[in-house]
């Protein structure tokens, strides 16, 4: 195994337990996780890629309103002491089969040691709280 991959496998561990501890908290916020990472090599990806996603969604009379919130980590070109993550996240409404009326981004690079002082749970909540004040509420 090259330093790299050693270097990947290694904030993938820890990245996976964070999100394990991670989980009761999302679900009872009714947040959903989706693993889509590329975690070995082959022809059509060449670099390894740790990446959830987490999604909350919400009725809004007849429309969905959505908050994905996204944090991933890629395969360095070289080991570093304090890696670094992209969180980011999508806010949208929208009608089946319609394009989005409300459709925004934001991201932002946090370092390994941030995620792992105030948890997966913590950074994502917070991502999805500041896009839900963006949309509309639940509808009753």
């Amino acid at each position: 195994m090259n330093p790299t991959e050693a270097a990947f496998r290694s904030v993938e561990h820890l990245l996976d337990g964070l999100v394990l501890a991670a989980k009761p908290e999302l679900r009872a916020n009714e947040v959903t996780l989706e693993d889509q990472s590329a975690r070995t090599y082959h022809y059509k990806n060449e670099h390894l890629l740790w990446q959830f996603a987490f999604l909350k969604q919400w009725l809004v009379q007849t429309e969905q309103a959505r908050v994905t919130v996204t944090l991933t980590f890629s395969e360095p070109l070289q080991p570093e002491p304090n890696p670094q993550l992209e969180l980011s996240w999508r806010v949208e409404l929208f009608q089946l089969g319609q394009m989005s009326r409300i459709d925004r981004n934001e991201r932002e690079r946090l370092q390994l040691t941030e995620i792992e002082q105030q948890g997966v749970a913590a950074w994502v909540l917070d991502a999805i709280q500041k896009g839900e004040a963006s949309l509309p509420a639940k509808s009753s």
